[in-house]
């Protein structure tokens, strides 16, 4: 008998407070605060509405690099709404996808 959830995940969870916008298709932005994190998905607390599970976003993440900080964009979809927050997770590896996660997880 399982007395815990295992997880499918192929990175390591971190944990952080980082700003993200979520950008749904045709609906208002989302802004919140990245919770925690892998190459899998994210978990995102916000106050805002949550658009329905499946829904494609594309995730807008401010980093910063000396004295520079870049937009980076990510492409997800919904996978967990929750009275606090959102459950993404990265359905498309496109280059900037890969680029986005890459740099991010080497800031935290």
């Amino acid at each position: 008998m399982r007395l815990f959830h295992e997880e499918n995940r192929w990175s390591s969870r971190q944990h952080t407070d980082h700003e993200v916008v979520v950008l749904p298709k045709n609906l208002q932005p989302i802004h919140g605060k990245i919770q925690d994190f892998s190459f899998s998905g994210m978990f995102i607390q916000t106050d805002a509405d949550i658009p329905p599970l499946e829904t494609p976003v594309d995730l807008s993440i401010q980093l910063k690099s000396g004295d520079t900080i870049t937009e980076h964009r990510a492409t997800a979809i919904i996978s967990r709404a929750t009275t606090y927050g959102t459950g993404i997770k990265f359905d498309d590896y496109n280059a900037d996808t890969v680029e986005t996660l890459s740099l991010f997880y080497d800031q935290h």
